[in-house]
Order: C-alpha cells, then structure tokens, then sequence
C-alpha cells in the first residue's frame, strides 16, 4: 500500500502490509491512497461479497493489473479441463475472460504454482495425489488451499 502526500508534489511512501485483504481495509480506512490489490479482493469489496458480504466497498480505483491470473484448468480435451469448466461456471468464473488458462497435467501444474507461474489448478484426483502431496511439501499448508 501507499500513502500519498496532500501537497503540490506526490510523494510515496512504501507501507509493509499483509497483502490484499489488508491493503482493501488500509483504503477503506484513509490509512492509504493507493495499494496493489488481487483481482477477486477488489471485486469482492466492490460487490460486498465472500469476506465483504453486506459491507461493499466502492471508493476506489483499478489503475492496472500487475501480472495475469493464470490458472491451470489440465490438458487440453481432458475429463479434468471438462469437470474443472463445469465446476468453474457453477461458483460463477467466466474462466474465457476470468482467467489466463494454461493446460498442465497435475505434476506440472503443481510445480508451476509452486514457481510462482500460475495462480492455481484445477486437479481433481483421488487421494492420495502426488501433485498435491508435492505443494503441501514445498509451500506449507499456509499457502495451499484444496
């Protein structure tokens, strides 16, 4: 998040914060002018929905988006890309304009969260899944949703 100056100049001052939960309730609070946000926060304070259900909050701004949402939905014509489009639409992700898609199988999909590459992957496999096995042992479970 940043906080701008109220002077002729703008200045810039770098603020350590939590992320986007954090930075939406730092500009809610006048704590900040400007904060880098993940698409879903923005939207859901926007609309008040998941964490902001009944308290919108629409006093900002998207100036731009710092890297795409890449997520991989599996192999291209596979039963897991099929599920993944299906299930995707029910919970209301247009995944055509909501999504940057990459079609990986389950090992690479897990090894391009883990690098940082996509944001997440549909694998839809029985347990025990060595993919997800995989990301609970290089990210922690802290930083692995299933």
């Amino acid at each position: 998040s940043i906080k701008l100056a109220k002077a002729d100049k703008i200045t810039a001052t770098a603020i350590n914060s939590a992320g986007s939960g954090e930075n939406v309730q730092m500009l809610k609070n006048k704590e900040a002018d400007l904060a880098i946000l993940q698409a879903l926060f923005g939207l859901n304070a926007y609309k008040g929905e998941g964490p902001y259900k009944g308290k919108a909050f629409k006093d900002f701004r998207s100036i731009t988006m710092l890297w795409e949402n890449k997520f991989s939905i599996g192999k291209r014509g596979s039963g897991t890309e099929g599920s993944g489009r299906t299930l995707l639409k029910l919970m209301g992700v247009d995944v055509n304009k909501d999504l940057v898609l990459e079609f990986l199988g389950y090992t690479p999909s897990a090894q391009a969260m883990m690098d940082g590459r996509i944001a997440g992957a549909n694998i839809p496999a029985g347990p025990p899944a060595a993919a997800i096995t995989q990301l609970y042992a290089q990210l922690g479970s802290d930083d692995v949703t299933v």
